[in-house]
């Protein structure tokens, strides 16, 4: 849900995954992830360990693919914009998934890291000098 929203307000421009990965999706049905997990945590209650993990979905019987989600995403978003807080609707693209770490932090540099450094440059000098 959380990157649905970030997509509808335009903030999430690229996700690190793979495409054709499998992607669990629970809209609508959270109380009974909630209910399996406490389900879970009693029935391993004596037996504490530091590193369980719980994973509740239902990839199996529904599988949905990030390649879908990705075409769901920009349909709705397009179709239906979220209003930006100016009143105007926010416009959409499809969001880029990067299948490895590398592609990935090469995306972050070139759209964040270069753009944050062209704009240092662009600061007054009483901003840059050092003391």
């Amino acid at each position: 849900m959380i990157l649905a929203v970030g997509h509808g307000k335009g903030r999430l421009t690229c996700f690190l995954g793979d495409i054709r990965g499998i992607v669990d999706v629970s809209f609508g049905k959270v109380d009974m992830v909630v209910d399996a997990i406490i389900v879970a945590k009693v029935a391993h209650a004596n037996r504490p360990s530091v590193n369980a993990i719980y994973q509740v979905g239902s990839s199996v019987r529904n599988p949905v693919r990030y390649t879908n989600l990705q075409d769901y995403g920009f349909n709705y978003f397009t179709k239906k914009p979220w209003i930006g807080k100016d009143g105007k609707p926010v416009k959409v693209g499809k969001v880029k998934v990067l299948s490895t770490m590398s592609g990935f932090s090469r995306y972050m540099t070139i759209r964040y890291l270069l753009l944050l450094k062209v704009n240092l440059f662009q600061v007054s000098p009483q901003y840059l000098s050092i003391n």
